[in-house]
């Protein structure tokens, strides 16, 4: 006599990814070109503007505990490359010169990339994610090199950038009342921020008897990345990396040329400040 008894139907494997991006931020610009000549009582070029982006990929979907294998896979990459620019590059005569080019007082540029990814299965159970920020922001105020300014003009130069960075990557394989023989959950959160604020006098610009010369230039930015990761089973991995990287700076630009003639206040201010807070753990 032959028995045969049938097992109840388990799925081999179950596979879950989801990918997220976002990125390619227009500029913002506002400048006068040398073709044109100006006069006025008081001349202002302003380039300013709120950029944000919040970019989420959730592969936490994958949650059959019954399956042979499960893999969740969660990526997501915020990507930014926008210029605020206010550049005097033509002839202006006034009482009053002010270039001003960044983010808008009181707003910070925000932008996060979030990767969530989950597995479940009882042999082998693998999440993974990937969340990454990468920024490139310029802001620059600054009369160009040829340019001409007249008269005795109070000349203000003033570039301002505020800007917020997150990346978090949380992943999480579970393997239920029966334990995997291998589970595997891993997290990689990366911010890497090149935020550039800028004023600048070109050496080469004609100058006239400036009553003032004010020039600042302030970066502040926020960089957060975090990144956590959990695995259960007889043998479990479950490796974590945070990381930020920064090469911003916030500079005065004024180059060797001809000898600036100021009857009044000269003031030249460069603030730079850098917040990064890097945080990995096992869930």
């Amino acid at each position: 006599m032959v028995s045969l008894t049938a097992a109840p139907h388990r799925p081999l494997a179950l596979a879950w990814l989801d990918l997220a991006r976002a990125g390619n931020f227009p500029s913002v610009a506002s400048n006068v070109m040398a073709a044109f000549v100006l006069s006025a009582a008081a001349l202002s070029l302003s380039a300013t503007g709120d950029v944000d982006s919040d970019v989420v990929a959730d592969a936490s979907a994958v949650d059959d505990l019954g399956a042979h294998a499960g893999i969740g896979v969660a990526v997501a990459v915020d990507t930014v490359d926008t210029r605020f620019e206010a550049t005097l590059a033509g002839s202006a005569t006034a009482a009053t010169v002010t270039l001003l080019a960044g983010t808008e007082a009181g707003e910070a540029a925000g932008f996060s990339a979030t990767a969530i990814s989950g597995a479940g299965a009882t042999d082998i159970g693998a999440a993974g994610a990937f969340a990454a920020d990468f920024s490139d922001l310029d802001a620059v105020a600054s009369v160009a090199d040829g340019a001409t300014v007249g008269g005795t003009a109070r000349l203000t130069i003033t570039a301002t950038l505020d800007s917020d960075h997150a990346a978090a990557a949380r992943s999480r394989q579970e393997s239920g009342d029966d334990p995997t023989r291998l589970g595997i959950g891993a997290s990689i959160a990366l911010v890497e921020l090149d935020d550039d604020t800028t004023a600048a006098l070109g050496g080469d610009a004609s100058i006239g008897t400036l009553a003032s010369l004010t020039m600042s230039a302030t970066g502040s930015h926020g960089a957060t990345a975090t990144a956590e990761a959990g695995g259960a089973g007889n043998v479990a991995v479950t490796p974590t990396l945070a990381l930020t990287v920064s090469t911003a700076d916030s500079r005065i630009d004024m180059p060797a040329g001809d000898a600036l003639s100021v009857t009044g206040i000269v003031a030249r201010t460069a603030t730079h400040d850098i917040t990064a807070c890097r945080m990995a753990s096992l869930a």
